[in-house]
Formats: structure tokens, sequence, C-alpha cells
């Protein structure tokens, strides 16, 4: 599995402040993020391919701690539902992502972007634990100040829940352009709205205290 990350969209520079993507595959493909959440910020696709959860949450500092953005878009878990692992965990590592983001970087907006119920998880059978995955995670977004759960569903699936299959590649799981164009227009007012709030700070790194 692939391990690129940066670069994809645009670096850090050139911009008051960054939009960050971190995850799996579907983030990593998308070919102008920049341009589809608008134009006005800089982004920095950190995601990289095949990635679980656990992997994005191994992969934190590097790829999102030491960056400092403003907005954090998150898309991990269906390679988790893929290789067996269970909602549970997958929503465990996502909740100590958010967890560590919040107390490191205190301000950042965390933006989920829920799992996509696509042709292939159906396939597979994945679909109740997929479900049962953005449950989760839509209730811990609620509670919390500094995250929002992005319900994309809508955006893949028609009034019936049918898949729309225009939008997916023919593994029937990756997106086309179209689809990262609507994902762009769901995600741009929630990255606005967060350019409106203080730049976050890095939390202070408390000196340990003298020996007696």
């Amino acid at each position: 599995r692939g391990r690129s990350g940066g670069g994809r969209g645009g670096g850090m520079g050139g911009a008051g402040w960054a939009v960050l993507l971190i995850g799996s595959s579907i983030l990593r493909l998308w070919p102008d993020p920049r341009g589809d959440l608008g134009g006005a910020w800089a982004t920095d696709n950190q995601a990289f391919g095949g990635s679980t959860t656990a992997e994005v949450l191994a992969e934190m500092d590097a790829r999102v701690l030491q960056r400092a953005p403003r907005v954090v878009v998150y898309y991990c878990g269906s390679n988790d539902l893929m290789t067996g692992r269970g909602a549970g965990e997958a929503y465990a590592n996502f909740a100590r992502f958010a967890e560590r983001l919040e107390g490191a970087l205190p301000g950042v907006r965390l933006l989920y972007v829920s799992v996509i119920r696509s042709p292939a998880q159906a396939l597979l059978g994945n679909l109740p634990a997929l479900d049962e995955l953005n449950e989760k995670v839509r209730e811990f977004c609620a509670g919390r100040s500094g995250a929002d759960f992005v319900d994309v569903g809508g955006l893949f699936e028609t009034e019936d829940g049918h898949p729309r299959p225009q939008l997916f590649t023919e593994d029937f799981h990756h997106l086309r352009s179209a689809a990262y164009r609507k994902l762009g227009e769901v995600l741009r007012p929630r990255v606005a709205a967060a350019g409106r709030r203080p730049r976050p700070r890095r939390a202070p790194i408390r000196a340990a205290s003298a020996a007696p």
C-alpha cells in the first residue's frame, strides 16, 4: 500500500492558514481540493493510501500536529471495515485522534467526513458496521465544540438508498471527479466558518519540575 502524502492540492504556504486533509485514499486521490473548497485557503493533503484509523493515529504527530493547521478534514474507517476490523475499533481510534488534536491544537476545527456507503462496501456486507461507525462518530461530535460530523451520504445515494454509480470508479469504491466537486460544495461552508475562528495555538509544553 502506498504511503504518499503532502503536495497534492497545494502546500501549507501562501495563505494565512491551511486546511489539512488526513485519512485514506478517498482524500489522497482528491484531484483539486483547494479549488473544490473555494480556492481561498492553502490545502495540505497528508492522506495516504490504504490507511486504517490505527495507522492515521500513529502518523498523527508528523502529518498533523507538527503542521498546525486551522482545519482538519478527516476521512478514514472504510479500510478498517474492508479488512475485517469492527466499527468499535475504528471509532475508538478516531476518538483518540480527536482528543489528541484538541489537546495539542486548541481551537482547531475537525471535520469528520462520514464513511461512504459505496457499492463495494455493500458487496462485502459491511453496511451495518459502516452505519454503526458513522452513528458512533455522530454522537461523539455532537458532544464536542471543536468537531463536526459531516454527513455526505445524500451525495452518494438516491432517496431510496441506492448508490449513484456515476460517482464511483470501476472498483465501486473510489470516487470520480464529479464526486469530489460535490464533496467540496458540502465542506466549503464549514471551512469558511472555521476561518472566522481564532487561529489554533499549540498547547504549552510544561517543563518538568526540578527534583527536591
